[in-house]
């Protein structure tokens, strides 16, 4: 099928006639040692005679004036920038290698050439001179044809070369051909390829195919008769997954020279076949071919010497079918006149650009450019090439753009010399071929896990001493850069690499870079794989959860506190989930290493799992942690049934449930002697026989485990005296109230209840301040009343005064009376105006009415009345006191604003008056939530006890700062105006006044704003004071 494919191209190719310059002549092909079908359009045999005698460089004598003797191409290797020149004018002859760096040499300003110990890199022997010079593609082969004079040894030879395009001379490779027997054939340019090198022959009209792999000589294509074959050159190879095929093109040098084109195919698994297609003739004197990058365009050296002969001529390389056709698109001249040299031309890796040089008989070598698209558009005329400047390197006959596009260098193939063209044109026209990141496998990686990637992109060309280099910008941000390792150049478009186990950047996702830093100039990040490579956090695998508090002290009831170690790895913070619902409980910071979650149900598993995350991406789930919460401490501890050998002792559960252990234990009462456990049981009574002494007087708690076998703090006590015919009384179900709101006229009332029923007690109190010292008996109730009205003092007085009853027959009040159930009247100070206030105990219904009542001033309308304002964080809710029934609205409907402890409100009265508010004081520590990000809190203090913030706990979850505008601060107003302050000052955790230690106190009955600059909100433990 190929075959008949290019029966019917060349066929075409007859039909549709010449183009310029161009024969449809019969040249028969004749394939030595290999078993190739040719194909000839027509059966006609061109005879050319030889041009001259190989062997005496002086008998061409139309060259005499050509600078010195026979040009060759300088060349760069395509991936690590090296140029590569013949030396034919030393002796011995060498290979000279040139690299950008920061050494130079005289003349060669940035470049230097590098040698093997002061010796070029690769010298030759004898007569041995050098006409052709190539590159592998993948750059790590360099080819060299050694042509010998004396006839004895020519030969094609091949060096290996490291990733700086050093020749290893260990490597030599002479291919497995030796000119010696033909004394007429002389070695000339060199194609190399893949699979096969092509090499021109100047004697006997032959091109010799080579296997780059084995080194022997696979075949000839012979010319019959067409002597001075000097150069070769292919189009970019078209492959398919069946073939490879490329347009091939023959120079003949020669005063009228050509150039033999053929269609070269190579199907897989068969022998190739090398199609002649045409010749262009009327060449003066043609010394080298270029190929245009795109393999649209062939230009050609032409050396004429008459005015207005030209210095390149350029082809159209058509494809096309039905007919493919070399048409005469342009001709370039300088516009030199006289005597001048060798031509030598190169063209810009982006194809924008035409250089070539002109070498005067003076010695001054100009340097020429013409656009491209010049050319494109010239349909065959002359264009006179713009002068760019003259380059003082004598007999310059090759000019080579190194293939990042940015370096120009001219080059004396006679005397292997290079000079290094500057100027602002090169600058601004000769652009570099940035690298370019389209994809990096495989992507992703773990934290502490190394992984070797395939890199795969654009432009990925050394710049001399081995300099691409490739690394990561941590998370976009271009600051922190992760070298990688192992970093090498597999071709112009790919790379090989390693991501260290150890990096320096973070997880997240990060920008893959590659740049050439060796090119001088700023890194452009545009050319980057954005988010191109991931790395992952390490799976978070320690959470922990016990009822346990930093200090292993029993949480309150239904409470957890998970923890966790930091990984360290750029994470954010953390995220704590539920494992059973997935659902997100709390994200916090970084350095939150623990959470103690609240109002759970106590004695009840849960399942957590935690996760950091950053900007970019999440970490695995945490293994899944379970923990049970903190069980509740029994309530109503009571003895009962006393005998003189046991006595029963129960309790409430609390919430607890049914399968809560309880561990109640004893001691003697008023004694120091610790307690001792009696027994356990999941009920909630229990009868203690054990050892009890007739008259002795024991005090009875309880505590509560939860199923991870933490107790609970010990409940309040009971009592019970052995042998006595009476049982311990417990007061309970204690209530304060106003009888009424009528102020200095209503009164303050106390009700209760006792077990057993029907029992006498005793009140006691103390007067405007709390503390254990100080109470007195108020009052003994006689067995069966169960109300006591306190005519001593009345609502909106100005007093305050603190209540506990207790069974009668109490010589005191204790320590331990007054951790729960004390009452208290508080009376709120409040000013003609807006008054910030808050409850300095717990109501026991926080509805307006049953709270304030109608104690203020009422009006109609709200704007006639007093009114209680609630900030919710973002603005305030409003109360009015309707004059009509004294009834709390907001707006026109009874208002559902609450009146809570642990939050502040702005009451604006119109006259100046307290107002009574009762309530029992704080038997626990409070939870207040406050919202940081500058944002305002409004809260008040629930205990009736003065307390210095740097006892308050709040220190421990605030933002500390060196300044008051960078931390936390807390305020109130004073009543002569203006605001009492604190800020809390780092690194001492303290609360402070401008740069003093504050004097600001959290006063009962007082509201204060507090504003956290922090990124994460969080519940402030209010520590109880007593």
């Amino acid at each position: 099928m190929i075959k008949k494919l290019f029966l019917s191209l060349i066929a075409l190719l007859l039909l549709a006639g010449s183009s310029v310059a161009f024969e449809n002549i019969a040249m028969p092909i004749v394939i030595e040692d290999l078993d190739i079908q040719s194909i000839s359009p027509v059966e006609r045999q061109e005879t050319i005679s030889p041009l001259l005698e190989v062997g005496t460089r002086t008998s061409e004598l139309t060259y005499s004036t050509k600078g010195m003797g026979i040009p060759s191409k300088a060349i760069s290797n395509p991936i690590n920038q090296a140029i590569y020149v013949p030396d034919n004018a030393s002796t011995p002859a060498s290979i000279r290698m040139y690299v950008r760096g920061e050494n130079s040499s005289a003349g060669i300003a940035g470049w230097y050439e590098y040698t093997n110990r002061g010796i070029p890199i690769i010298e030759l022997t004898g007569s041995q001179t050098c006409f052709g010079l190539a590159v592998s593609p993948n750059g790590k082969k360099l080819y060299v044809s050694i042509n010998d004079f004396a006839g004895v040894a020519h030969k094609l030879r091949s060096y290996d070369l490291d990733l700086d395009g050093r020749p290893i001379l260990s490597s030599l490779k002479d291919f497995g051909w030796n000119w010696a027997i033909e004394p007429y054939a002389s070695p000339a340019g060199i194609v190399a390829l893949d699979h096969v090198v092509y090499m021109a022959d100047m004697g006997a009209g032959r091109i010799h195919m080579f296997n780059p792999s084995s080194g022997q000589r696979e075949g000839n294509i012979i010319l019959s008769n067409q002597a001075g074959l000097f150069d070769v050159a292919v189009t970019p190879p078209e492959v398919t997954a069946n073939w490879t095929g490329y347009w091939f093109f023959v120079l003949q040098k020669a005063n009228q020279g050509k150039v033999f084109v053929y269609y070269s195919l190579w199907p897989n698994g068969q022998s190739p076949t090398h199609t002649y297609v045409g010749v262009i003739t009327g060449l003066k004197a043609p010394t080298s071919l270029k190929v245009s990058p795109d393999g649209k365009y062939l230009y050609i050296t032409v050396n004429g010497d008459l005015a207005g002969d030209p210095d390149v001529e350029v082809y159209e390389v058509s494809k096309t079918l039905p007919a493919p056709y070399f048409k005469l698109t342009a001709k370039i001249t300088s516009g030199a006149t006289g005597g001048y040299g060798w031509t030598g031309l190169d063209i810009s890796p982006d194809n924008k650009y035409l250089l070539f040089t002109q070498e005067l008989v003076s010695g001054n070598v100009g340097l020429h450019q013409v656009s491209v698209s010049s050319v494109k558009t010239a349909n065959g005329s002359t264009l006179t090439a713009t002068k760019i400047k003259n380059v003082a390197l004598p007999y310059a006959d090759s000019i080579v753009i190194s293939s990042d596009g940015k370096r120009c260098a001219a080059a004396n193939s006679g005397s292997g010399k290079i000079k290094l063209v500057e100027d602002p044109w090169l600058t601004n026209n000769l652009l570099y071929l940035l690298p370019k990141v389209t994809s990096v496998t495989p992507n992703i990686t773990a934290y502490g896990t190394g992984v070797n990637v395939t890199i795969n992109g654009e432009n990925f060309r050394q710049g001399g001493i081995a300099s691409i280099n490739a690394y990561l910008y941590a998370g976009g941000t271009q600051a922190t850069i992760q070298n990688l390792s192992n970093v090498n150049i597999v071709n112009p478009n790919q790379i090989t690499a390693s991501i260290p186990a150890n990096p320096i950047v973070m997880a997240g996702k990060h920008d893959l870079v590659v740049d050439n830093r060796y090119l001088n100039i700023a890194q452009t990040y545009t050319g980057a794989l954005v988010d191109g490579f991931s790395i992952n956090f390490t799976q978070t695998s320690n959470l922990t959860g016990e009822a346990k508090d930093v200090g292993g002290a029993p949480l309150p009831a239904g409470q957890v506190r998970w923890s966790w170690t930091q990984l360290n790895q750029g994470e954010e913070g953390y995220k704590l989930y539920d494992a059973i619902t997935n659902n997100l409980i709390i994200t916090l910071t970084k350095n939150d290493l623990s959470y103690t979650e609240m109002n759970l149900s106590p004695n009840t598993q849960y399942s957590r799992y935690v996760v950091a995350y950053n900007s970019d991406l999440n970490s695995a789930k945490s293994k899944t942690s379970m923990a049970h919460s903190a069980a509740a401490i029994p309530s109503g501890i009571q003895t009962s049934n006393i005998t003189a050998s046991s006595v029963d002792i129960s309790w409430d559960a609390n919430n607890n449930p049914a399968n809560t252990k309880y561990v109640v234990s004893r001691h003697i009462r008023f004694s120091t002697d610790p307690f001792i456990a009696v027994g356990t049981t999941t009920a909630t009574s229990l009868t203690d026989n054990t050892n009890l002494v007739v008259g002795q007087e024991y005090s009875y708690v309880v505590k509560a485990l939860n199923n991870a076998g933490l107790e609970t703090l010990d409940s309040q006590a009971a009592f019970a005296t052995i042998g006595a015919s009476t049982t311990t009384v417990d007061v309970n179900n204690i209530k304060i109230k106003r009888d009424g709101d009528i102020a200095n006229s209503s009164t303050i009332s106390l009700e209760w209840q006792t077990t057993p029923t029907n029992k006498a007690v005793d009140i006691w109190s103390k007067d405007t301040t709390f503390a254990t010292t100080g109470w007195t008996k108020l009052s003994s109730i006689v067995a069966g009343t169960t109300t006591y009205t306190d005519s001593g003092i009345k609502v909106g007085d100005g007093k305050i005064r603190f209540y506990k009853i207790l069974p009668s027959g109490a010589t005191s009040v204790t320590t331990d009376d007054l951790t729960q159930e004390v009452l208290v009247k508080f009376d709120l100070d409040l000013d003609s105006g807006n008054n910030l206030v808050s409850l300095p105990l717990i109501p026991e219904d926080t509805s307006m009415d049953k709270v304030i009542g109608a104690q203020l001033t009422g009006g109609p309308f709200s704007l006639s009345a007093d009114m209680i304002q609630k900030y919710t964080g973002s603005g305030y809710e409003k109360a009015w006191l309707n004059s009509t029934g004294n009834k709390w609205y907001t707006g026109s409907n009874l208002t559902s604003i609450k009146f809570e402890p642990d939050l502040g409100y702005i009451i604006t009265a119109k006259n100046k008056q307290y107002v009574t508010v009762v309530g029992k004081i704080p038997a626990a520590n409070r939870s207040i939530s406050i919202n940081a990000n500058k944002q305002q809190n409004l809260i008040g203090t629930a205990y009736p006890i003065e307390i210095h913030p740097d006892n308050s706990g709040l220190a421990a979850k605030a933002t500390a700062g060196p300044f008051s505008i960078l931390a936390t601060t807390i305020q109130t107003p004073k009543k002569t105006g203006g605001y009492y302050k604190a800020w809390l000052k780092a690194p001492e955790k303290k609360w402070y006044t401008d740069s003093s230690p504050t004097t600001l106190k959290f006063q009962p009955g007082k509201g204060y704003w507090i504003s956290d600059p922090g990124t994460t909100n969080y519940i402030w433990d209010y520590n109880k004071p007593y």
